[in-house]
């Protein structure tokens, strides 16, 4: 019964500090972890953040999978802010895309709205992971 308790305690001690971690603020880059894109080429809003210096976004994609067939899919990535919204762009898997440095989302003190969708239209949902550098000075 003794080591029961101490067994307990760390363990509540641990997820303590894992729950920490994960709800840390992380400034500038926004991992996506299994998200899922809609049917027909409907787009998904993934997350918002505030940009704080005028910089290029990135968006990085580890890969989409149909789940439905499994096949891996491309996806189209958008910012979207009070200015306005950037083009898609298509970005593959294990490949980065930006969105330039002339495009509306290089200024500071704006909200963005990350939209994700799949390049193709399709009746099957997918799941994607990714990473979405807003201020490259995380690259």
């Amino acid at each position: 019964m003794k080591y029961l308790k101490y067994t307990i305690l760390a363990f509540s001690v641990s997820c303590v500090f894992s729950a920490l971690a994960s709800f840390a603020y992380n400034k500038g880059y926004q991992s996506i972890v299994g998200i899922t894109l809609p049917t027909f080429g409907n787009t998904v809003e993934a997350y918002t953040h505030i940009k704080e210096i005028d910089s290029p976004q990135y968006y990085y994609s580890s890969g989409a999978v149909d789940n439905l067939t499994s096949a891996i899919v491309n996806i189209k990535a958008q910012t979207s802010s009070d200015s306005g919204k950037s083009s898609f762009i298509t970005v593959k898997q294990n490949e980065t895309g930006t969105w330039g440095s002339n495009s509306i989302n290089i200024f500071s003190g704006d909200e963005y709205t990350l939209l994700l969708r799949r390049e193709k239209s399709a009746v099957t949902t997918a799941s994607h992971s990714g990473s979405w550098y807003i201020d490259d000075r995380m690259l």
